[in-house]
């Protein structure tokens, strides 16, 4: 159980730049694994493993939550500034 509370807590300080860096690592690593094993990539797949590179970083750009507007409540009590 107290496994499940770390990751909960690495995971709610995960930032958008770090989870797209890490997918970043994580990609170059099995790429170069590739080239390390010989795998020959040619036109149509070479295109197909770039977009499976560039398309979920791209999605998280546009659905990872950011910073949340100030309800009114908190705009009238200016609840930040104390």
């Amino acid at each position: 159980m107290n496994g499940l509370r770390e990751v909960a807590f690495v995971l709610k300080n995960l930032t958008r730049a770090r989870a797209i860096g890490l997918w970043f690592a994580v990609m170059a690593v099995i790429v170069a694994g590739s080239i390390v094993a010989g795998v020959s990539v040619m036109g149509a797949t070479g295109l197909a493993l770039l977009a499976l590179l560039l398309v979920p970083p791209a999605i998280a750009l546009m659905i990872w939550p950011t910073v949340q507007p100030q309800t009114v409540a908190e705009v009238l009590r200016d609840v930040d500034s104390r």
